[in-house]
């Protein structure tokens, strides 16, 4: 074979392996190209506002379910008073196309127990709802950046003469540093609006969340990171993920609000549910 020969297939040999490589960076081009439950996953304590508001939003478009419990614990020794906050809600997430996906959470049973020196109350309602949408505006083999709007159901039955309504926009970011670790970020800014005999009173309150979340095994995974609510409070929060089977998983949480007018002492936060249907 003469050497003209040899230099054309050594020519063609790289150019196929060029072509291979470009081919796969293609198909990783976006970081929630990845099978496995639970990317793009912030810590998800959602303790604060009616229907998640003010709760970390996810980064990737995916299919799930999921049956969330949470409870927030405040006791004032010294004011003799402390409150009791527990509850349930069914959060879904539908995967549409060019990544977007609609969010959806349906309203459950909450209760709240309250209590100071000389006074016991307690009471049980339906919580509120939400839809929102979620679209991606920027995208990179290891950054995505997400725009959201959601809105919130009036279906509550705490209000006797009243409704409260609300509107939630904000961008949540995801940053992929490689297989096992990313950081997921999210900035909201939720409105709410009660109405009583003809008043409305606004209520908003923009919030910063930052998760690091680790993924040493396919079974396995923690986040930690902290949300900032401007004179409200500084939250820390930590959450451990199981992923037993599949795309089950379970999710576990708490968080622990300091530094600002909020008062609770702790939260926690339990989810069950299927990633990827």
């Amino acid at each position: 074979m003469s050497r003209g020969g040899t230099r054309a297939e050594a020519l063609a040999a790289g150019l196929l392996v060029a072509s291979t490589m470009v081919e796969g960076a293609a198909h990783a081009a976006s970081p929630c190209d990845d099978p496995r439950p639970g990317v793009g996953t912030p810590a998800r304590v959602p303790l604060f506002g009616p229907a998640d508001f003010g709760t970390s939003q996810e980064a990737c478009a995916r299919t799930r379910v999921a049956l969330e419990s949470r409870g927030a614990l405040l006791v004032a020794e010294r004011d003799f008073y402390g409150t009791l906050l527990a509850g349930t809600q069914v959060r879904a997430t539908v995967a549409l196309s060019r990544g977007t996906w609609l969010s959806v959470v349906m309203p459950g049973v909450e209760y709240r127990f309250v209590a100071n020196a000389t006074v016991e109350a307690e009471r049980a309602s339906l919580g509120a709802g939400a839809l929102g949408l979620h679209v991606p505006v920027a995208e990179s083999g290891s950054f995505r950046l997400v725009t959201f709007g959601r809105v919130l159901l009036p279906t509550e039955t705490i209000y006797t003469n009243a409704t409260r309504q609300g509107l939630e926009h904000g961008l949540t970011g995801l940053l992929r540093a490689n297989g096992w670790l990313e950081v997921v970020g999210t900035l909201a800014f939720p409105t709410t609006f009660v109405t009583t005999s003809g008043r409305v009173t606004v209520g908003s309150s923009p919030v910063l969340a930052v998760d690091a979340v680790a993924r040493p095994a396919r079974a396995f995974g923690i986040a930690a990171g902290f949300g900032l609510r401007p004179l409200d409070s500084f939250d820390p929060r930590v959450q451990l993920r199981l992923y037993p089977f599949r795309n089950a998983f379970v999710a576990l949480g708490g968080t622990f609000p300091m530094l600002g007018r909020d008062r609770t002492t702790a939260g926690v936060g339990l989810s069950l549910g299927w990633d990827g249907l």
